[in-house]
């Protein structure tokens, strides 16, 4: 166990409960024995927890917002068929601002016929007006 890279493995393995029993019994030794090692074990064990937690909560709030956004279209198309119902109702009573006949007469602008000579006949075509 003098390598670092072997440590750490032996360490990883003792964490997650895969050593044989003479393995875990040797190494809780070396442990008793040696504090860098300990405070090693502790830090990483630390570390494993945390990254545990993180995992835990990072999988509720996926579920949350999940939840979440289907709540919140479902409230959203709520209000929205909410608001059009009201303006339509509110709109039932009240003349509109122009009638057809109006908008006609105020935009419609006639063009200048001119006919077109074409092989076989002539066509009549509209002319817009540049006003």
């Amino acid at each position: 166990m003098n390598t670092m890279p072997h440590k750490r493995e032996i360490i990883d393995r003792y964490l997650l409960d895969e050593l044989t029993e003479s393995e875990r019994e040797s190494f809780e030794e070396e442990i008793r024995e040696d504090e860098s090692l300990r405070q090693e074990v502790d830090l990483m064990r630390h570390i494993s927890i945390a990254l545990q937690r993180k995992g835990e909560k990072d999988a509720w709030h996926k579920h949350v917002s999940a939840k979440y956004k289907r709540r919140l279209i479902v409230v959203l198309s709520a209000v929205a068929a909410a608001a059009v119902a009201i303006v339509i109702f509110l709109r039932q009573g009240s003349e509109p601002a122009y009638t057809g006949e109006q908008l006609f007469a105020d935009y419609f602008i006639a063009g200048e016929l001119e006919i077109v000579p074409q092989r076989g006949g002539t066509i009549t075509a509209e002319v817009a007006r540049n006003e």
